[in-house]
């Protein structure tokens, strides 16, 4: 059975066949992002991160991810090459931080009990800790940034606190305009750790420092987001008009797709079409956009699918979570696995799982060639200036589906034929130490410092 005939019957591909139409809008909302202008644009969030390239490394650098439900600190030593020597000081699911003890705010409790695990790790590695003087945090939630009043580096406020949805303990609290940074800071000085250079950013802008001749940065795994680089002039901060930021431009959902481009099944909810380049794309909406284009194929005549789509119906709006981005994957990697994964393994059969197997191939392939878009949009305002535009790529996905991957690099190679320049998008990978691993965020965090000086 050929899938691809039953999905271009549905409208499948025409986002793909909108290409150059999409490219086009990438560049005018990149262009508009942090004016005035009323028409359709991304956000030009100011990291205050700077877009150059640092001079010199700094010797030694506590860098922190603090993620949804764990933390992990890390150490980056450089030696006098410049050469940088990373160590995993510690990893902690963050209710080993949870205390009952008398602060005003839970995320001070938080920073103070990772003050104190930062003081005892140090310890062990026989580290002074005055030797420990510039700090950076990774920040998994939104926040709006700004410069310290002491030029000490960059805080970061609460922003869109309803949004703090991933249900940390230590967010209870939090009001809008909470002072983040300060917050850290406060935690680790009551330990006696002194930070003279410091920042918290989100990742995506981070994903950008990690590969530090970057041009552009995305984040294409559960969510899709990109970076913008943008001059203090056009985002009317301040009066250093030639200096350029790092921006996060919320790019993914702010990129809304004409819904004459999507199929009958693009859909990631009963009543929600998926609307935006992120629904389309992220590893979080294309298991729903699998479970809505299985029961179109069957209503189209897929007779083999017609038990799947019956227990699909029977689960109502739990249908919606039925498979995972892994299972989409594990179709197209093993299957054996896929099936122990069911709990219903007898709804599949040999003949659906071969269709399924090519429709989760298909919508793979449609989202790394879409993501591509995404790519060419951080570096979209500044195209005609870029020889040789470079933008680094965090993305579970290209990492994990070959499928996905191929079709962004053959989509980025593309764009390079028709613009007469080589764009090139390199996967940035986390790096294995001893103890775990170093996340792309980390490392971009860790350079972002190095700029700071």
């Amino acid at each position: 059975m050929n899938v691809r005939n039953q999905l271009q019957s549905l409208g499948f591909y025409a986002p793909i066949e909108a290409f150059e139409v999409l490219k086009r809008q990438a560049q005018t909302m990149a262009i508009l992002a942090g004016t005035d202008s009323p028409e359709l644009k991304f956000e030009a969030f100011a990291s205050y991160i700077p877009a150059r390239r640092a001079k010199y490394p700094h010797n030694s650098q506590l860098v922190i991810d603090v993620g949804g439900t764990s933390t992990k600190t890390g150490l980056r030593v450089c030696d006098n090459s410049g050469f940088e020597h990373w160590h995993i000081l510690f990893e902690l699911k963050n209710d080993e931080l949870r205390y009952s003890e008398d602060h005003e705010l839970p995320l001070e409790s938080f920073a103070f009990h990772l003050g104190e695990h930062l003081v005892e790790h140090l310890k062990r590695m026989k580290v002074p800790r005055d030797n420990i003087s510039t700090c950076a945090i990774v920040w998994s939630n939104a926040m709006l940034n700004r410069l310290l009043s002491d030029n000490r580096g960059i805080t970061g406020s609460v922003v869109q606190r309803e949004r703090y949805t991933k249900g940390e303990w230590f967010i209870e609290g939090l009001e809008n305009g909470s002072d983040l940074g300060q917050i850290f800071l406060k935690g680790f000085e009551r330990n006696g750790i002194t930070i003279g250079t410091f920042l918290i950013a989100n990742d995506t802008p981070l994903t950008m420092k990690a590969l530090p001749e970057a041009h552009g940065g995305v984040v294409a795994s559960t969510g899709l987001n990109g970076t913008l680089v943008k001059s203090y002039a056009e985002l009317g901060i301040e009066d250093r008009s030639d200096a350029t930021v790092i921006c996060n431009a919320e790019m993914g959902g702010r990129f809304f797709i004409d819904e004459s481009l999507l199929s009958r099944a693009d859909k990631i909810g009963t009543n929600q079409p998926a609307h935006t380049l992120e629904f389309l794309t992220a590893g979080r909406f294309l298991p729903c956009l699998f479970t809505e284009h299985i029961m179109q194929l069957a209503d189209n005549g897929l007779d083999c699918l017609k038990p799947l789509h019956a227990d699909l119906v029977a689960r109502g709006e739990n249908r919606w979570s039925a498979f995972r981005s892994k299972d989409m994957g594990l179709l197209l990697s093993d299957r054996s696995e896929f099936l122990k994964r069911r709990t219903s393994p007898d709804l599949f059969t040999p003949e659906n799982i071969d269709i399924l197997s090519q429709l989760a191939s298909e919508i793979f392939i449609r989202a790394g060639t879409l993501c591509a878009v995404i790519a060419y949009g951080t570096i979209a305002n500044r195209i005609d200036s870029l020889d040789k535009p470079i933008v680094a790529l965090d993305s579970r996905l290209a990492r994990e589906v070959p499928s996905f991957k191929e079709a962004f690099t053959k989509s980025i190679r593309t764009m390079s034929e028709a613009l007469a320049k080589p764009i090139t998008s390199p996967i940035v990978l986390p790096l294995d130490v001893e103890g775990g691993k170093i996340s792309v965020p980390m490392q971009g965090a860790a350079h972002a410092l190095d700029c700071l000086t």
